[in-house]
């Protein structure tokens, strides 16, 4: 209640649950939660250029939010699209990474302590080991990619791809391993992004497989989908060239939309 931006990111999330729930009524909801999030946003930035011991325990909920702002409102509206929402999640959570590395200690102590840490106890699931072979083979042929393409776009843009591979790799260790740390792509990746480069449209469609993973949740159900295609039309209006880079990803989006559908 003494953070009204938080309160914001709060009313925003409901009523985009409010959305999901009530389809037909969904398109009220959506523009109420958009409204709630413009609002947010604005006291959000705010509190970012003046940090304290106190506010960085709502600029962290917030930060979440806004994720989870942002993934919710690509399956309620025509207006926005997967792959833009993307661009948004890191533009906002740049300043955020920063703020909660420097403030890391005081949130260690706080009421959001839970997240920050690994998970004790619960149940380990054995990894597939058919899975873990084709995971390697497809990011084995995504370094290789890169290697090829480097010759056409120089040192410093391989360095970009390179590094955004290497954090895509440790991103699935995360996800599987469920350790609890926090893992962003570089920004330079998310530059080569806008400007539509092929190489970084291929290594985002792979960042797309890790979103696979929350579509058994509300606000996340289809957004890997969604974003895997949209990123994949993108690439293929490029030269369809790109085909067999993409099959893995549409492999792996086909069975997530047969789990969504059922």
């Amino acid at each position: 209640m003494q953070y009204e931006f938080l309160a914001d990111g709060i009313l925003a999330v409901a009523a985009l649950h409010l959305a999901s729930l009530e389809p037909l009524q969904s398109s009220e909801h959506t523009k109420t939660a958009m409204l709630y999030q413009d609002s947010g946003i604005r006291g959000f930035k705010e509190a970012l250029s003046n940090v304290s011991d106190d506010s960085v325990n709502a600029i962290f909920p917030f930060s979440i939010l806004i994720m989870i702002i942002n993934l919710a409102s690509t399956g309620f509206s025509s207006d926005l699209n997967p792959s833009k929402n993307l661009v948004s999640i890191f533009e906002l959570l740049r300043g955020v990474v920063t703020v909660i590395k420097s403030s890391e200690q005081r949130l260690k102590e706080g009421p959001f302590k839970v997240l920050l840490e690994p998970p004790i106890g619960g149940i380990q699931l054995a990894p597939d080991p058919s899975e873990q072979e084709s995971r390697a083979e497809a990011l084995s042929s995504l370094h290789e990619r890169a290697r090829i393409i480097s010759k056409y776009v120089g040192p410093q843009t391989y360095g970009i791809y390179s590094a955004g591979i290497h954090s895509l790799e440790t991103a699935f260790e995360e996800v599987i391993g469920c350790s609890g740390r926090h893992v962003m792509a570089p920004h330079q990746l998310i530059t080569l992004l806008k400007q539509s480069d092929p190489m970084a449209l291929l290594i985002w469609i792979y960042y797309g497989i890790l979103t696979l993973e929350i579509h058994e949740h509300w606000w996340g159900r289809g957004f890997g989908v969604l974003l895997i295609r949209d990123l994949s039309e993108a690439l293929l209006k490029i030269d369809q060239e790109w085909d067999p880079h993409i099959e893995w990803a549409r492999l792996k989006a086909a069975k997530a939309q047969k789990l969504i559908i059922n």
